[in-house]
């Protein structure tokens, strides 16, 4: 079963066209349980990933949150995307200088079916009023700031995996040809 940001249960094949079956839009959706399996386990405790994860953080976080999320293809507005809370515009995690985050795709994934963007050092050097505002931030401001090419879209087959520090400029693309599963495991 799955759960959407409005916390409604449903299966994965009773999406259609990004809706569930009593109309309702299915954006983004975690996957109950996913936490407990014991390959996703094995991945989170992976040594490599764990000491860059140490040596970035300068300590080995003791906890973990998993999470294992579906973006699917729908024709909502970007409103009700955001209000699903589907991250599709550029935005910093506050909290996040004392976590990081491994995510993995599980599914191929590309501009067209919901890659990652981040902008590079933009974890740094952040203007003071957009750290004493929202977090969040139009792609065009974002570029303004810290130029085109620091612009970076993550595409990746199929088991492909990055770490991002999240207090740095990140967006999802949504999905317009195929739905994405993402495996996102945060050290803290």
């Amino acid at each position: 079963m799955r759960r959407n940001a409005h916390s409604t249960m449903f299966q994965y094949d009773q999406v259609r066209d990004g809706r569930l079956p009593n109309g309702e839009s299915a954006v983004i959706a975690v996957v109950v349980g996913a936490d407990q399996h014991p390959l996703v386990l094995q991945i989170a405790n992976d040594p490599q990933v764990r000491e860059i994860v140490r040596r970035y953080l300068g300590y080995a976080p003791p906890r973990l949150n998993i999470r294992l999320l579906w973006s699917f293809v729908t024709s909502v507005p970007d409103a009700e995307r955001i209000a699903a809370a589907q991250t599709i515009d550029y935005h910093f995690d506050v909290q996040s200088y004392n976590f990081i985050y491994a995510n993995y795709y599980l599914s191929d994934v590309d501009t067209r079916s919901g890659a990652h963007a981040m902008i590079l050092a933009s974890h740094r050097k952040k203007p003071l009023p957009w750290l004493l505002g929202s977090v969040r931030q139009g792609r065009d401001a974002v570029l303004e700031r810290y130029g085109a090419d620091s612009e970076v879209v993550i595409q990746g087959p199929a088991g492909f995996g990055f770490i991002q520090d999240a207090s740095c400029y990140h967006k999802a693309i949504a999905p317009v040809d195929r739905e994405r599963l993402m495996l996102q495991i945060r050290y803290y």
